[in-house]
């Protein structure tokens, strides 16, 4: 890894859709930092940033913006500071985003699908 210039720091910010995320192939994410928009794409991106307080923000745009998160971090000078941002199941729900690797905000969806699914297999089984 290189060193970031003098006054910044890294983050190594991880963007992770969902297996089951309608419309990923279609969409990309967005971010923010500091309400100012940044390039990012699903997985690994490296951001150079000012060291200090920074506001990191990801969402993704469809007709408007959903399944948005964001978290302050502290972005030391010359280091680098991990943030994860998982997308929900549903594209309604929100996102999370923190220093450690996330999990999907909205599991009750999946299980609302499989519960539909098994339904509607046994319905058509014992008919």
């Amino acid at each position: 890894m290189s060193q970031p210039p003098a006054g910044t720091g890294h983050v190594r910010l991880t963007i992770r859709p969902t297996a089951l995320a309608w419309g990923v192939g279609r969409t990309r994410p967005w971010a923010r930092v500091d309400d100012e928009p940044v390039t990012v794409a699903w997985g690994e991106n490296l951001l150079v940033l000012d060291a200090g307080r920074r506001r990191v923000e990801v969402y993704q745009l469809l007709i408007a913006e959903h399944a948005a998160a964001s978290v302050e971090v502290e972005v030391p000078a010359g280091q680098e500071v991990a943030l994860w941002y998982q997308a929900p199941y549903h594209w309604r729900s929100a996102g999370r985003m923190g220093t450690q690797p996330q999990r999907p905000s909205d599991a009750w969806f999946i299980y609302l699908v499989l519960a539909v699914l098994v339904l509607g297999t046994v319905y058509t089984l014992v008919r």
